[in-house]
């Protein structure tokens, strides 16, 4: 989630990267989840792809 970057690439690109743009974003613990079969879908609000674990951690950083 920490990367946003907006970049083009084929659906099979899509699925080799596992829906990143660099080996660096694939390792990332933050790495939103992707769905292959929905992969050109508008992502969602941050809270959608994390527990509840990650909200409380979030918080308390701030």
């Amino acid at each position: 989630m920490e990367c946003n970057k907006l970049f083009v690439c084929s659906e099979e690109g899509a699925k080799i990267m596992d829906g990143c743009c660099s080996e660096e974003c694939k390792q990332s613990e933050f790495k939103r989840p992707f769905d292959p079969d929905n992969a050109f879908r508008p992502f969602r609000k941050w809270y959608n792809y994390f527990d509840d674990e990650f909200k409380e951690r979030e918080l308390q950083e701030k």
